[in-house]
């Protein structure tokens, strides 16, 4: 796990080596590694290779079942996708993004479509929650629910929508399909 100053931990996330730093407030070190006690915001002074875990004030932004998250597809095989939530019911999430995993039978509306026709790599999803645990599960089958923001395949430039499930690229003149959402932003 690659750390920087100011990300965001939980409770048994490895921080360092003992080789590396000394330990700050709220950590403790287990055969060598240093592990964050707390949820809270990494603080590390260079001048005395400390690290630390200052403790959040506000409850942490973690996804629960029923909420409404953004997300990145990170890749897409033929019966899941892997994707990064990284903000939730509007509020984005500082820090390192949480997993989750949409299943082709949470996305399709018959079994004819494909998970490669309704979502693709580097697509921004909007989702609900299915559950509360890391991977989280997620949905897009409700109309407001899909693919908000879509980047060309060939060209990389945003796709326009130009039909329920249709996206066009201006610049290229490639036509794509995906599950779109009624938000989409360029339609």
């Amino acid at each position: 796990m690659r750390i920087k100053h100011g990300d965001i931990v939980i409770p048994g996330d490895i921080l360092g080596t003992i080789e590396e730093w000394e330990l700050g407030e709220n950590v403790y070190e287990f055969n060598g590694e240093i592990i964050s006690l707390i949820t809270g915001y990494i603080y590390i002074d260079r001048s005395e290779r400390k690290i630390s875990v200052k403790k959040v004030k506000n409850k942490p932004l973690i996804p629960k079942k029923g909420d409404i998250i953004k997300a990145i597809v990170n890749n897409v095989r033929s019966d899941f996708a892997q994707l990064g939530i990284f903000e939730v019911n509007g509020e984005e999430i500082y820090g390192k993004r949480f997993s989750s995993i949409l299943h082709i039978i949470n996305a399709r509306h018959n079994r004819s479509e494909t998970l490669h026709d309704l979502i693709k790599a580097g697509d921004i999803i909007e989702a609900r929650v299915l559950n509360s645990i890391v991977p989280y599960q997620l949905t897009i089958k409700e109309p407001e629910l899909g693919v908000i923001l879509a980047l060309c395949v060939d060209c990389r430039s945003p796709l326009r929508r130009i039909g329920k499930n249709q996206l066009f690229c201006k610049k290229c003149g490639l036509i794509g399909k995906r599950r779109v959402s009624i938000n989409y932003i360029f339609g």
